[in-house]
C-alpha cells in the first residue's frame, strides 16, 4: 500500500521533525533554515519561520507541548520558540560557526533540564520557570555541564534520572562509545566510557519498561571496509553496562553492506521502526521477538529522521529531498493481511 499523508513545503532535506505530546501538531525543521509547524491530521501547514542564515538540524518538543527547542547545523546556539505563537523566545549557547554545531536537543522528561550535544560537547542548561512575572521568557537559565567532546546522539531515561550519549569525549578516541550520565547531582561527575557505537545521528533508543539502552554498533566487518556486515541490536542495561540481548535486524539470508542509522521504538515499546545509512524503506519489527514484521515500500530520498506518534498508530519519515511521509500502520497492515501477506 503507498496510503500517506505527504507533506511538502521544506527546500532541502529534513533533517528531524518530531510530534507534540499531544499529537495535534507536527515540528519540523531541515537545511533550509525552516522551523514549520503542521497540522498532524490535516497535513496542513500552519506556520512556517524562515531563519536566515540557518540550517536546522535537531529540534525536541518540551514535556507540556508548549516550547519547541532547535539546535542548528552551523553552530551551538539553541533556539526556543513558543508553540502557541511560533516566536522565538530566548537563545542558548554561542555563535561559534562551524565549531559547535548541535547535532541533537531535548528536554529532561520533568521539564527541568535542557541538553544538547554536538561537536562543542555536552551541555545541560536547568530551566527555572518566570512564572507570575510580566516577562516574557519562561525561564531563568543557568549552565550546570559544559564538557567538551564529540557527540551525535542522545536519548533520555524515561524517569528522567539519567541521558546516554554515543560519540567521544576526547579527540583521540578512534571509535564513538556509550556515556551515561546522571541527571541528578552528580551529573558533574565523568562517565564511564561504554560499548562502541554508531556515529550515526539517530541510531540509540530507550525502552520505556525495562529502560533498556539499544543501540547499533560499527562493528569489525565495518571498519575493515568489508563489503557484506551484519546489523546487530544490542540491548544495554544502563545500571551494569552488561549487554542483555542481542538481535539481528537481518533475515538469515539477507547481507547488508551499510549499518543503521535510524531507528525510533514505538511509544509503548513494542515495536521498532529502522532504516540504514543508504536506505529509502522503513522496516518494522516485532521487539519481543525480534522478527521483521514487515517494510514500509521504498520512496526517492534517504532517511534522515523517524518519528511516532503518540497513540503508536502513525509513523513520520523525513528524508533528504524534502519530503514528509506520514503513514498510517493500522492501514498499511490492513493492506498486507487482504493479500494475504500478513507477518
Amino acid at each position: 500500500t503507498r496510503e500517506r499523508r505527504h507533506l511538502l513545503g521544506h527546500s532541502g532535506g529534513v533533517t528531524a521533525l518530531e510530534y507534540s505530546p499531544d499529537g495535534h501538531l507536527i515540528a519540523s525543521t531541515g537545511k533550509d533554515g525552516s522551523v514549520r509547524f503542521w497540522d498532524a491530521e490535516s497535513g496542513r501547514l500552519q506556520r512556517a519561520d524562515v531563519r536566515p542564515n540557518a540550517i536546522g538540524q535537531t529540534l525536541a518538543f518540551s514535556p507540556d507541548g508548549r516550547w519547541l527547542a532547535v539546535g542548528d547545523f552551523e553552530h551551538d546556539q539553541v533556539q526556543l520558540y513558543s508553540v502557541a505563537t511560533g516566536q522565538e523566545v530566548m537563545t542558548l549557547g554561542e555563535a561559534r560557526a562551524k565549531r559547535g554545531r548541535t547535532w541533537v536537543c531535548g528536554f529532561s522528561p520533568d521539564g527541568r533540564r535542557l541538553v544538547a550535544v554536538g561537536h562543542a560537547g555536552l551541555r545541560v542548561w536547568e530551566l527555572m520557570p518566570t512564572s507570575g512575572r510580566t516577562n516574557p521568557v519562561p525561564w531563568e537559565t543557568r549552565l550546570l555541564v559544559s564538557e567538551q567532546g564529540h557527540y551525535q546522539n542522545l536519548v533520555f531515561d524515561p524517569k528522567g534520572r539519567w541521558i546516554a550519549l554515543a560519540g567521544t569525549n576526547n579527540s583521540t578516541a578512534e571509535d564513538p562509545r556509550i556515556l551515561i550520565r546522571s541527571l541528578d547531582s552528580s551529573i558533574t561527575n565523568p562517565a564511564t566510557p561504554g560499548p562502541p557505537a554508531n556515529w550515526a545521528v539517530q541510531s540509540l533508543g530507550v525502552l520505556p519498561v525495562s529502560r533498556q539502552i539499544a543501540f547499533t554498533s560499527m562493528n569489525e566487518q565495518i571498519r575493515r571496509g568489508r563489503d557484506k556486515v551484519e546489523r546487530p541490536l544490542h540491548f544495554l542495561n544502563p545500571v551494569t553496562g552488561d549487554i542483555e540481548r542481542s538481535l539481528s535486524l537481518l533475515a538469515p539470508v539477507e547481507r547488508a553492506s551499510t549499518f543503521v542509522s535510524n531507528l525510533r521504538f514505538s511509544p509503548d515499546g513494542s515495536r521498532l521502526a529502522a532504516a540504514h545509512q543508504e536506505g529509502r524503506r522503513v522496516n518494522i519489527y516485532d521487539v519481543a521477538s525480534g522478527r521483521r514484521l514487515y517494510s514500509l515500500p521504498d520512496e526517492p530520498g534517504v532517511i534522515w529522521w523517524l518519528a511516532w506518534h503518540p497513540d503508536g498508530r502513525r509513523l513520520a519519515v523525513a528524508r533528504e529531498n524534502g519530503d514528509i511521509s506520514i503513514w498510517n500502520l493500522p492501514e498499511v497492515e490492513a493492506a498486507i493481511a487482504q493479500a494475504g501477506l500478513a507477518p
